[in-house]
């Protein structure tokens, strides 16, 4: 092992748990036992019960939880599978990105990520002294149609031995254990396991073999990309059982996670480094699983996909009143004491979060698959509008891009189903709440930056664009 010295500024171990939903452990209404090393952190640390996400997918999540800025501000609330780069967004950031900032104040950086939207294809290596992308093989012949592919998936899935690149990851974290060390470090860590197609491997998946080969059959037949949005835009429906075969493998993923935590405390610890360090375990958004006809993280800024997990070895985080992921690094400077930081005002009052999502595409330009798929005016609302929320509490407020505005109680409309649509009168003793929250959306209205296109990489070869787009059709992205 290698030597170290107490700095001034504590470790940090930033554990991202790529699509965990905040219900899905035990401090927000898990059964006893599910996440047991994440109760732990909970009860010995600090507990987060209302955070939320700033947006419904990866990349915008991560961006606000590096920089302190809201989506649309860095233009990153949209980006199609050819814009994987988003370095010239990243750049928007400019002095605020968090993994630069610790850098800057004396931290070893490293991160390990499985999801290639974050990594150093897309730029999020930018202010890491070392940046690792492990991706597992095991989802390669899941959207290929073959006799052979279809073969192999299900083998693959029925010997139920391979993860999501976890074990590759805990490799990694050993390696950087056993690493010289000459200050305090920062360690990212991203895991996608609860994200679909939600295949753990044994022994979290508790299925039998038969029912793990139709768990295969469901993934290739629900789970690609154009498969989530045909059921989410009501084009298609996705069987009851198999949804709830999903949700029963999903909270099994969330469990492997768990474990992977308690297997990190324990390693820190073994190193004599678990005093000295923050351990965070957060979420970058959650997960829908037919609640309101949808599925995955899409068209929706409802709690199930904002709401995360937010649990740290440490107390401090709460006294930052932090509500939103866009709130992180300000807090993090303010828990590690670095005085050289750029957050210094709040991205909206205390106790408030701001959430945003960009419109799919225009009308004009989804009038092909508008006629394609039959889809009926709500679908196309769906695919055709931006909107921006803000929660107070119990209080939620969706401002759509043609000015229409929901308000969610979400104490009597758990589910988010039936929104007030707001047309002057305001349900009695809102008043001051709503006022707040209008306040808060206009704010983040006036910081949207026309998103920065991406520039074509001409320096890529034929063979690397081949391997990215293999990458992204493996992760559900294509």
């Amino acid at each position: 092992m290698g030597l170290f010295s107490p700095a001034v500024h504590p470790n940090i171990v930033l554990v991202v748990m790529d699509t965990a939903r905040a219900d899905a452990f035990e401090p927000w209404g898990a059964a006893p036992g599910t996440t047991p090393a994440v109760a732990q952190l909970a009860s010995s640390g600090q507990c987060l019960t209302n955070v939320r996400s700033t947006a419904n997918w990866t990349v915008p999540g991560h961006a606000s939880m590096f920089s302190g800025e809201l989506p649309r501000t860095l233009g990153l609330c949209q980006l199609g599978s050819d814009s994987l780069d988003c370095r010239p967004q990243i750049a928007t950031a400019g002095d605020k990105w968090l993994p630069e900032v610790l850098r800057r104040n004396g931290y070893e950086t490293s991160a390990v990520s499985t999801n290639l939207w974050i990594s150093e294809l897309s730029g999020f290596d930018a202010g890491f002294d070392r940046f690792e992308n492990v991706y597992s093989p095991r989802a390669r012949n899941m959207g290929d149609s073959g006799v052979r592919a279809r073969l192999g998936w299900a083998r693959e899935i029925a010997l139920a031995r391979a993860d999501d690149g976890a074990t590759q990851a805990d490799a990694l974290i050993g390696r950087w254990l056993e690493a010289e060390r000459h200050g305090p470090f920062f360690w990212f860590v991203n895991l996608t396991e609860c994200h679909s197609p939600y295949l753990p491997p044994r022994p979290f998946n508790d299925l039998n073999l038969l029912r793990r080969i139709q768990a295969a059959d469901e993934a290739r037949s629900n789970l690609t990309l154009e498969s989530i949005w045909k059921t989410s835009l009501g084009a298609r429906r996705v069987p009851r059982h198999a949804l709830q075969r999903m949700r029963h493998l999903y909270q099994c993923s969330v469990s492997a996670m768990d474990r992977w935590v308690e297997r990190l405390l324990q390693r820190l610890d073994d190193h004599s480094l678990l005093g000295d360090t923050i351990v965070i375990v957060t979420s970058d958004h959650g997960e829908n699983f037919g609640e309101c006809g949808l599925i995955g993280h899409c068209f929706s800024l409802d709690d199930r996909l904002l709401r995360v997990p937010f649990v740290a070895s440490r107390p401090g985080f709460a006294d930052s009143q932090m509500a939103s992921l866009a709130e992180f690094p300000r807090a993090v400077a303010e828990v590690t004491g670095l005085k050289d930081h750029p957050w210094r005002q709040p991205v909206a009052a205390p106790g408030i979060a701001v959430a945003q999502m960009e419109a799919l595409a225009t009308l004009e330009k989804s009038q092909e698959v508008i006629h394609l798929w039959a889809l009926d005016e709500r679908a196309i609302d769906l695919v055709t509008t931006s909107s921006t929320c803000a929660v107070e509490g119990k209080v939620k407020l969706t401002r759509r891009d043609d000015g229409l505005e929901l308000l969610y109680l979400l104490d009597l409309d758990t589910d988010e189903s039936s929104p007030i649509t707001l047309n002057g009168h305001l349900p009695q003793g809102t008043q001051e709440t709503i006022a707040r929250l209008r306040h808060a959306i206009d704010a983040a209205d006036d910081k949207i930056t026309t998103a920065v296109p991406a520039v074509p990489n001409g320096d890529r070869e034929e063979r690397e664009t081949a391997r990215i787009a293999l990458k992204m059709r493996e992760l559900g992205y294509l």
